[in-house]
């Protein structure tokens, strides 16, 4: 399963900048961590892949984005 989605989870933190599908996503990848547990932590991969897109997230939102609650419960 990680392997098919965690490339298409990064390609679509970079896609996403604001607004409502990137409150979605950051609910998703928070969702898929919850179930799949020690497995997903158990993968590099997802580590590497998600948590710099995550980070530029953090740091690049402004003010009065909305989504950056969503970021921190994802994380």
């Amino acid at each position: 399963l990680t392997d098919a989605v965690i490339p298409t989870l990064r390609d679509c933190l970079s896609s996403y900048r604001t607004g409502r599908n990137l409150i979605v996503l950051f609910d998703v990848i928070g969702t898929i961590a919850s179930e799949l547990g020690d497995q997903f932590d158990a993968t590099e991969e997802s580590a590497a892949a998600l948590i710099p897109p995550l980070l530029h997230h953090w740091r690049n939102h402004h003010s009065d984005d909305q989504s950056i609650l969503a970021l921190l419960e994802c994380m």
